[in-house]
């Protein structure tokens, strides 16, 4: 097995069963269920996909790290990790593997992305949190630090497998894409179009973003 698709979702049965079946067109499918009470992971079951189950929810960070480490250990050499809710193309699976990189994430601000739907004060804060972050961090600028669409090397699996994070939720991502840069490993972007979903932003999502971002910024310093 060379790639591996993972989906962390948490009641998520609307939109689950049609996309597992359009992400086993691309791979192998590994459903990381935490803590559904809507029967998300019994649907992903039936089409196709390997689920694991938690029965009390960890948060995106904990869950997608469980998922690649499963996905390595099952011979995945990489593995794309996408959103339950609808919001992510599995069609643009291959523009992410295409793309020859140790981690390369689906942007929505890259040239040729999108960001279809949703309130406009979401997307500019999206603009505006990742110039602070390329601020903090000094390197190639990213345009998406907060996407979640991403194809992970077994290298940068390895890598975060070897750290410990403060984030659990949204800042995880921000969190483990600023590891991977740390650790001198190579990234790239890929336009992606992202149809904007329900949000489970709150304001300990804001709160834990901005943790993060002071995080970067005092190791940098």
């Amino acid at each position: 097995m060379s790639v591996m698709v993972v989906i962390p979702e948490r009641n998520e049965r609307e939109t689950i069963g049609d996309l597992v079946s359009a992400a086993r067109a691309w791979a192998p499918v590994l459903v990381m269920d935490d803590g559904s009470s809507d029967g998300t992971g019994e649907i992903a079951a039936e089409r196709g996909a390997k689920v694991i189950r938690h029965e009390v929810g960890r948060g995106i960070g904990p869950t997608v790290l469980e998922g690649l480490r499963l996905a390595s250990s099952m011979g995945a050499a990489r593995v794309v990790v996408m959103d339950a809710g609808g919001s992510h193309d599995p069609q643009q699976i291959g523009a992410l593997l295409a793309r020859r990189a140790d981690l390369v994430i689906g942007s929505r601000f890259c040239a040729g992305g999108a960001y279809l739907g949703g309130k406009r004060w979401r997307r500019m804060a999206s603009r505006w949190y990742a110039r602070a972050c390329n601020l903090a961090q000094r390197g190639n600028p990213i345009s998406d630090w907060t996407s979640g669409y991403r194809a992970y090397s077994a290298r940068v699996i390895e890598a975060l497998g070897r750290r410990t994070f403060e984030a659990r939720m949204h800042g995880w991502q921000v969190e483990a894409l600023a590891r991977v840069r740390e650790a001198g490993l190579s990234v790239a972007e890929a336009p992606i179009t992202y149809v904007a979903g329900r949000s489970s932003a709150r304001m300990s999502t804001v709160m834990e973003l901005i943790g993060v971002w002071l995080q970067i910024a005092d190791h940098m310093g």
